[in-house]
């Protein structure tokens, strides 16, 4: 059974009505990596660079590759204990209470804009 990347991917590259080879040159893999990638129940690592090739080519939020491939870009790595306790309480939340807290950061950044 497919990865839950690979079907993602799969799903949206053929909804985007592109081949595969098409869409492994558009990305600079090969065909046979992304075969793999979308097929393999234990798919190869992708990079940070492919996943973010990919979420290009297909339009689509980059967060929404990393997330499926388990992955953490280098940018969000924790710099600090601080930062990994708090990514360890927004874990434990419920999806609404951390939507509802990132509504609350959204909107507290955007009137920070306005000062």
């Amino acid at each position: 059974m497919p990865s839950e990347l690979g079907t993602f991917i799969r799903q949206k590259r053929t909804a985007a009505g592109l081949g595969l080879r098409e869409f492994a040159r558009l990305i600079g893999r090969s065909a046979p990596f992304l075969t793999q990638l979308e097929l393999d129940d234990d798919p190869p690592p992708a990079s940070e660079d492919t996943l973010e090739a990919i979420a290009r080519a297909l339009e689509e939020n980059p967060d929404e590759l990393f997330a499926r491939a388990n992955k953490l870009p280098r940018a969000l790595a924790p710099e600090s204990a601080l930062e990994v306790a708090l990514y360890r309480r927004m874990k434990s939340m419920s999806v609404s209470e951390q939507k509802d807290h990132l509504a609350k950061l959204e909107k507290r950044s955007t009137k920070g804009d306005r000062r």
